[in-house]
C-alpha cells in the first residue's frame, strides 16, 4: 500500500502477528513519550497562534508555552526522566520547527487573502500531523497492546493521506506560493519530532537518525526504535533486534546476516540489496517492505507478515516462507 507522493515515508508500526507481547518499556520511555506528545501539541498550538497573526488578528503563544512547561515540570517531578530541566530547550525547538514550516510555505511573502489562506491551511495541517505522529510514537514507545489493526500501516497511512489531501486541496482552492511541498513539510515535522525525544536519546532510540555505515555487529538492540532511520550500508551482522520498530528505515546494502528480528515491525522498510541471509524473521512484520535484490537465503520464516500482507503460515507456502509473497520484488535469493 503506497502513497503517490510519499513513497515510504509512512509512520507505520506494524505488530507481531499472533499473541506475542511487546517488551515492557523502561520508565524513561514514559517520560520520553509524554514530553514528545506535549511538544507536538505545542507545535500545533503555535501554528494556530501564528495563523491568527498572519490573518491580521492577535494571539498569545505564551499560553502554548505555559502548557508545555506544565507538562515538562510534571514529568520531571516523577523521577522517571533521565534528563530534567529541558523545557526551555524543547520549547525553542518547537518554535523553530513551526517557524521552519511557515518558511517552507513562504508565509512571509503571502499578501493576498488567498495566499494567506493557503499558508494557514497548510500550517495548521502540519501541526495536526505533528500530533498524529506523536500519537503513533507514543503507542509504539509505550508498548501498548492495542488491536492489531491499530498497528497496521493503514492507520499511519491515513495520517500521511490526511496531510497530503489537505495540501492538495489548499493548492486547488487557494493561490499558493509553494506547491508540491507536502514531502518537505512532512520531513520538517518528523525531523522535529526526533529532536523532541531528548528524554530517551540512547542509540537504541534513534528514530529518523542518520546511521549510514554504522557498526552494530552482534549488538543487543532489543526493542530498538529506528523508524525512518538511514541505515544504508550499516553492519548489523549477528545483532539482536527483538520486538524492535524499524518501519520506514532504509537498509539498502546493509549487512543483516544472522540478525534476530523476532517480533520486529519492518513496515515499508527498504531492504534493497541488503544481505539478510540466515536472519530470524519469526513474527516479524514486513508489510510493504522492498526486498529487491536482497539475499533472503536461509531465513527463518514463522508466522511472518509478508510484504504483500499475507502471512507465511497461511499463504500456502511449503515449507513456510514469504518467498512467493514479496509484492513483485525480485530478491537475489530467497529460501526457508
Amino acid at each position: 500500500m503506497k502513497l503517490p507522493l510519499i513513497a515510504v515515508s509512512v509512520v507505520s508500526l506494524g505488530v507481531a502477528l499472533g499473541s506475542s507481547a511487546v517488551a515492557a518499556p523502561p520508565t524513561s520511555t514514559k517520560c520520553s513519550v509524554v514530553k514528545n506528545a506535549a511538544a507536538a501539541d505545542a507545535v500545533y498550538c503555535h501554528a494556530v497562534a501564528q495563523n491568527k497573526v498572519l490573518l491580521g488578528g492577535t494571539a498569545d503563544p505564551g499560553k502554548c508555552d505555559a502548557k508545555l512547561e506544565r507538562a515538562f515540570t510534571k514529568m520531571d517531578g516523577t523521577g522517571a526522566c533521565p534528563l530534567v530541566g529541558d523545557y526551555a530547550d524543547v520549547r525553542q525547538r518547537v518554535v523553530d520547527a513551526e517557524a521552519a514550516v511557515r518558511a517552507a510555505l513562504a508565509a512571509g511573502s503571502a499578501t493576498t487573502p488567498s495566499e494567506k489562506s493557503c499558508v494557514t491551511r497548510k500550517n495548521a495541517e502540519a501541526g495536526r500531523y505533528a500530533r498524529c505522529h506523536a500519537s503513533a510514537m507514543k503507542a509504539a514507545l509505550a508498548g501498548k497492546q492495542l488491536p492489531e489493526e491499530i498497528y497496521k500501516p493503514i492507520v499511519f497511512i491515513k495520517c500521511e493521506q490526511r496531510l497530503e489531501t489537505a495540501f492538495l486541496k489548499a493548492e486547488t482552492r487557494e493561490t499558493c506560493l509553494t506547491t508540491g511541498d507536502v514531502a518537505d513539510v512532512r520531513g520538517l515535522v518528523v525531523g522535529a519530532a526526533t529532536n523532541f525525544r531528548l528524554a530517551d536519546a540512547s542509540p537504541a532510540r534513534a528514530g529518523g537518525a542518520d546511521l549510514r555505515g554504522a557498526d552494530f555487529r552482534a549488538a543487543d538492540l532489543t526493542s530498538v526504535f529506528f523508524p525512518f532511520a538511514d541505515l544504508r550500508g550499516a553492519d548489523l551482522a549477528g545483532a539482536t533486534l527483538l520486538n524492535g520498530i524499524v518501519s520506514g528505515a532504509d537498509f539498502t546494502g546493509a549487512d543483516l546476516t544472522g540478525v534476530a528480528l523476532v517480533g520486529t515491525r519492518m513496515v515499508t522498510t527498504n531492504l534493497t540489496n541488503a544481505n539478510v541471509a540466515g536472519a530470524d524473521l519469526t513474527l516479524a512484520l514486513l508489510a510493504d517492505a522492498d526486498v529487491t535484490g536482497a539475499d533472503l537465503s536461509g531465513v527463518t520464516w514463522s508466522q511472518t507478515g509478508c510484504p504483500d500482507e499475507t502471512t507465511s503460515d497461511t499463504n500456502g507456502s511449503s515449507p513456510e516462507s514469504c518467498c512467493a509473497n514479496l509484492q513483485g520484488a525480485v530478491p537475489a535469493a530467497c529460501s526457508p
